[in-house]
């Protein structure tokens, strides 16, 4: 599964011509000019987290993908699709910050708005059938941000506003995540 890993990480460093910095367990991807922290992966067992950045995809309180997202999501799902075989299940995740959508009825519309675009994108542009590698769009709003565990019993109301009493901590929840489980 690591040889996996990497490949998908070299495949976007080859595409873009780039390199990655290791930040801890973390491989972190610059795109734009301004060396920012488009994507981020992370490596786990069985599965591989790709996250990418609040602008990289969708311009703010957005669900239409701007046409550097429509780029960054064709190289990432051709580097996807040309490992399929090795990928059992892909979950897309929305996520956002605390701050209400001036668009949407709440965040966990906006989320599941842009989740289930870039599932549509995969699907209709990368050509990914759901039907061969099971793809799912997840909407989790505002009650996941980035330093919650999914294990933690004691997050409250308290701790996500903690989590978001900032705007770059704000930044770092308005994000899509793809996760790629792959076979054993």
């Amino acid at each position: 599964i690591k040889k996996k890993q990497m490949k998908m990480i070299q495949g976007l460093e080859q595409a873009y011509n780039i390199k990655h910095i290791k930040e801890g367990e973390d491989y972190i991807l610059s795109f734009s000019k301004e060396n920012s922290r488009d994507m981020i992966i992370r490596n786990d067992l069985d599965k591989q987290l790709l996250m990418f950045s609040d602008n990289v995809l969708f311009p703010p309180d957005e669900a239409q993908l701007r046409a550097a997202g429509e780029k960054l999501l064709t190289i990432v799902g051709k580097v996807i699709k040309e490992q399929l075989i090795s990928v059992r299940e892909i979950q897309i995740q929305g996520h956002a910050d605390t701050d209400p959508s001036s668009v949407y009825p709440s965040n966990l519309d906006l989320a599941a708005a842009r989740a289930i675009e870039v599932f549509k994108f995969f699907q209709e542009k990368v050509e990914i059938d759901p039907a061969l590698c099971l793809m799912s769009a997840t909407s989790f709003g505002e009650f996941k941000p980035v330093q919650r565990a999914a294990v933690d019993s004691t997050f409250n109301k308290k701790k996500l506003y903690e989590a978001n009493k900032n705007s770059l901590s704000k930044a770092k929840n308005r994000r899509v995540e793809v996760l790629l489980f792959y076979h054993k």
